[in-house]
Formats: C-alpha cells, structure tokens, sequence
C-alpha cells in the first residue's frame, strides 16, 4: 500500500527507542521511503560514529549529524530516524519542526540500557551512570521537539509503527 506523507517525518527518542527500527518498519507497510541521519553521517564521513568521535570529538560529529539532517528535511517528505542527540542542538529542533512532524518515540532508561548497553557503536552509552545523567538531560529537549510522543517500552516494533502510523493519519500527515 503506498501512502502519501504531507512532509518529512522525525523520529526522536533515546538510543534503543526504536527510532530506526520503527522507520523501516513504516517504510515497508506504507511503501514510502525512509533515512537514517546517522547512516547518512557515515556514508559520508567514510567513517563509523564511534571513529568519528574518537577521533575529532562529539561536536565534529554534531556538526556532520546538523548537516545531514538539513539535507534530508529539503529533500521529498519521507521518514527519517535520527541519532538521540540530534535535540541537543536548538537549531535542529527548530529545522524539524518547522519542515516536518516530530514523533517522540518514548523508551525508560532501563528498557534503553537493556536494548543497547554495551554496544561499541554507541560511544555515549559506554557506562551505564553516564547513559542515565544523559537519558535525564535530554528528556525535556525531546518533549521540547515532539509534536506526538509514543511509548515503546513493552510493545513490539510493529505495534509501536501501528500507533504511529494512526497518529499520523489523525495529525493529517498521512493520506
């Protein structure tokens, strides 16, 4: 079934929120294409996000990541999954609101440290106390950049993509 997206679509949340995941999903029962900002970062950095960061720090990566997502907000609506820390810059809360519709996708932090913790490819989740300061620091600025939010603890992947998709048709963001 194709549908039609009256602009782009952001998911935000935590890492392990489900954020890609849930695009994908969307993506193949809509027939509608989907981004990933990191993915984007990387195919064009040539590098991987933790070598990006080792290697020139978190705001080098920032900068690549606030780029990327500039890119995808003017290109054809689609939905796009970004990192959890694209909200730390105001300027790409403003960009997401105002070319698109931001979809909050909720996870606790102990269900986000179930999912991820101890993955190599999430720099910032490398200790379990940091990951947590980091999940209560930009819990508001994900409230700040949410037009809709969906809890993801406990629900699968295509329930989650199921209550999205009916937000985004309520909304009249999806035809």
């Amino acid at each position: 079934m194709h549908r039609l997206l009256t602009k782009p679509v952001f998911f935000v949340g935590f890492m392990g929120a489900g954020k890609t995941s849930v695009a994908q999903c969307l993506s193949h029962d809509l027939g509608l294409p989907a981004a990933d900002v990191d993915e984007v970062v990387v195919d064009s950095a040539g590098r991987t996000i933790a070598t990006i960061f080792a290697e020139d720090g978190e705001e080098a990566f920032r900068d690549l990541e606030s780029a990327a997502l500039a890119a995808l907000a003017q290109s054809y609506p689609k939905l796009v999954s970004c990192g959890g820390g694209i909200v730390e810059r105001t300027e790409n809360i403003s960009l997401m609101r105002q070319h698109g519709f931001v979809v909050l996708l909720d996870v606790s932090a102990q269900e986000a440290a179930s999912r991820v913790g101890g993955d190599p490819d999430r720099p910032l989740f490398a200790e379990a106390g940091a990951a947590r300061a980091l999940y209560e620091r930009r819990a508001s600025l994900y409230e700040k950049a949410a037009h809709i939010r969906v809890a993801t603890t406990g629900h699968t992947v295509e329930e989650v993509a199921g209550c999205v998709r009916e937000e985004l048709v309520t909304a009249g963001v999806l035809h």
